[in-house]
């Protein structure tokens, strides 16, 4: 579909200057130092020549076919702009033009963008965008300085960002530390391309093996996993850097691109679940990138039994303990050396060295290069070696000038098994080049090195589960549903999609109630969701009441609280070990999502949750409820017989099935708590939502759900 945009046979610049302060003259100016072989038109009304191009009064008057235009116009003009490149048969409008989603005095022009492509079938980048790069065609239509420099280097990375300044800062990097880049995409508003119609063409073209990301917000979480599922199935490591996602952070974003996004949490599970490695700062998302265009794969992590990891040669004692607890906080493995290679290492190494990992080689190795290199053979050759981390000390610049030669020359080794080499600091670019140029890694103080190899296992680990991604398949067949908003009608839907309900009655303290007789003590008394949202706290829940006086006092103690004649809900007592949340709602930015949690009282305290886009496998729900904290409890904690997992598996997929087709924005299930024992589980209360109406009303479920999910 965007194969015209990135390799276009012809160009124009709408708007183009010959003034180098005016951003369309630095747009013209990028175009044309660069040997794009595709022809290149300038439209101009007011001169005949522009950049040593004759200029063009309008689109329509070049009289040859146009791929893609570069609109550099008032935003006021751009509609029209459109219009006229859609009579001339143009395919791609590349629009720079601020003054659109980002202004909330501008939603008119908005629309009238919207319509204009709609009419004329050209689909946009941007508007607000700085523009692309495509390395391969030695095209930059951009008016950014990231472009200014003698030749854009190609390379095996990707760059697509929502904000131009982000994206141009890691592509310029990428060229200044000769790495290079393929495309380069800033997406801008999205007014109609988006980030992730430019992620599904490079992954499927092919020719890149990394794609950085710098994301503000999202609209599609089912279509992000797919593409990810991809892309690792082609081993292409995807990595992004988010922002927005704090409650400031959402008012920049809003100002900025005219949209609202999830709160970070959401954001972490969902790439997390999609297989994009996350970082958190720019410094991050460059060396990543870094890394991940130049280090060989390593084992997804517990791959050869748990004793394989990360192995440390340091010249500093310091910093091997660094090494260690960074380690160890950001969970990445550390190899457990076989009896042989420690061996070894004990017989090359000063009496006053330490042979395990991490091992301290001393400062002796400065002076005898060649022990160092006996000791990267041992450790290379040891079969729980994943990657190797080479700490340097101080004045690591002088003693990496003696000692590159002979880490170079183990090729073998780090073409096989990444090499880091951390220093204390800056080196200088002449020593970072030597480094990265001969396919070596480089951190710049120990906790980054672990970084990088914490993120190799990240794309390890992607890899080697992205191909089994099996989606479930909606029913087409099923008629659309709504999700009531009744306490009774949502029990009563529970039940119909296969989870389990404790029996129950509405209750107005009529002892002699036919339908209180139908259930079996011990029984529950409290509060329907109608009447109050949290109701423990507010005292209308009363539990384990063995006698009709029991239920009688819990009567008088409910009534006493919310006043005479509401009726409250009485239900058999459900038995279980413990609490869990399950819920299913719309979010803004990746549609219907699942949450599943630990539950009851402890939901808000704990935040201890696991989030999937819907649809999901039961193999993925699986997957996701064994990284709970409380899965300890589900599976046996100290002797205990293990909960009925797969009835909490079975229960949410057919409730976020349910959802897949009864869901819309707005709608919201929350079955708190859903109470599980060894014999299956039991939805002993329901908050829900329809969606109908006010489309960003939170609703009751949200209540207790936007408070678990609040930015960490």
């Amino acid at each position: 579909m965007l194969e015209d945009l990135f390799s276009p046979s012809s160009v124009c610049v709408i708007g183009a200057s010959s003034d180098p302060e005016k951003l369309s003259g630095r747009a013209l100016t990028r175009l044309l130092q660069h040997p794009f072989t595709g022809d290149i038109y300038a439209v101009n009304p007011k001169h005949p020549r522009v950049g040593g191009l004759a200029a063009y009064p309008n689109v329509a008057t070049i009289g040859k076919p146009v791929d893609v235009a570069l609109i550099l116009l008032p935003a006021p003009l751009v509609p029209d702009a459109v219009k006229e490149c859609g009579e001339a048969g143009v395919k791609f409008a590349v629009i720079c033009s601020s003054g659109f989603s980002e202004d909330g005095s501008s939603a008119h022009l908005t629309q009238e963008l919207a319509e204009a492509a709609k009419q004329s079938g050209v689909r946009i980048v941007g508007p607000n965008c700085e523009g692309i790069w495509s390395v391969p065609e030695n095209l930059a239509l951009t008016f950014g300085s990231a472009a200014n420099r003698p030749q854009l280097l190609p390379g095996p990375v990707s760059v697509i960002s929502q904000s131009g300044s982000i994206g141009a800062a890691c592509v310029r990097q990428l060229q200044d530390r000769e790495i290079g880049c393929r495309y380069f995409v800033s997406t801008g508003n999205e007014q109609d391309l988006t980030t992730l119609d430019y992620l599904e063409y490079m992954i499927d073209e092919g020719s890149s093996r990394v794609i950085a990301l710098f994301i503000e917000a999202l609209s599609d979480g089912v279509r992000l996993r797919q593409l990810g599922a991809r892309a690792a199935a082609r081993n292409i490591r995807l990595v992004a850097l988010c922002a927005g996602t704090s409650s400031l952070g959402k008012q920049a974003t809003a100002t900025h691109t005219g949209r609202l996004s999830a709160p970070a949490f959401v954001y972490t599970q969902m790439l997390k679940r999609t297989g994009i490695v996350q970082v958190h700062s720019i410094a991050d998302l460059i060396t990543a990138t870094e890394a991940a265009a130049i280090a060989p794969s390593v084992p997804a992590r517990g791959s050869n039994g748990g004793t394989g990891g990360v192995s440390v040669i340091a010249l500093s004692g310091g910093s091997r303990a660094l090494l260690a607890d960074a380690a160890e906080e950001l969970d990445v493995p550390m190899a457990s050396f076989d009896a042989d290679s420690e061996n070894r290492l004990e017989q090359v190494l000063p009496r006053f060295g330490y042979h395990k990992n991490p091992i301290d080689v001393t400062g002796e190795v400065v002076g005898r290069p060649e022990m160092l290199e006996a000791v990267m053979d041992i450790v290379g050759a040891d079969v729980n070696t994943d990657s190797i981390i080479l700490q340097y000390a101080n004045g690591a610049e002088h003693i990496l000038r003696q000692h590159i030669a002979g880490v170079v020359d183990r090729t073998d080794l780090h073409e096989r098994k990444p090499l880091i080499i951390s220093t204390l600091g800056r080196v200088d670019d002449t020593v970072r080049r030597l480094i990265t140029s001969n396919g070596l890694l480089h951190a710049e103080d120990p906790t980054e090195a672990i970084k990088i190899a914490g993120w190799l296992y990240d794309w390890a680990d992607t890899t080697s589960n992205g191909s089994k991604e099996r989606l479930p398949k909606p029913d087409e067949r099923r008629n659309p549903a709504v999700v009531p908003e009744e306490w009774q009608a949502s029990m009563q839907m529970l039940a119909n999609v296969g989870i389990a309900t404790p029996q129950w009655c509405m209750w107005n303290g009529v002892m002699s109630d036919p339908a209180l007789s139908k259930l079996a003590y011990p029984l529950v008394l409290k509060a329907s969701s109608d009447v109050a949202e949290h109701k423990t706290e507010l005292g209308l829940v009363h539990v384990g009441l063995e006698t009709p006086q029991d239920l009688q006092e819990a009567w008088a103690a409910y009534t006493q609280v919310v006043g005479a004649g509401v009726p409250c809900i009485v239900q058999e007592m459900a038995r279980g070990d413990v609490e869990l949340l399950l819920t299913t709602r719309w979010d803004s930015d990746f549609g219907p999502l699942l949450v599943v949690g630990a539950g009851g009282v402890l939901a808000e305290l704990l935040q201890d949750i696991v989030i999937l886009p819907i649809p999901a496998s039961k193999e993925q729900i699986r997957s996701a409820v064994a990284e709970l904290d409380v899965w300890k409890l589900l599976s046996g904690y100290r002797n205990a017989t293990a909960c009925d997992v797969e009835s909490i598996v079975a229960g949410a997929y057919a409730l976020a099935d349910y959802f897949s087709y009864a869901g819309r924005p707005g709608a919201e299930i929350e079955i708190n708590p859903l109470i599980v024992g060894p014999q299956g589980s039991t939805a002993v209360d329901v908050l829900t939502v329809s969606g109908i109406g006010d489309p960003s009303a939170a609703g009751q479920a949200g209540a207790v759900l936007e408070t678990v999910v609040q930015p960490c």
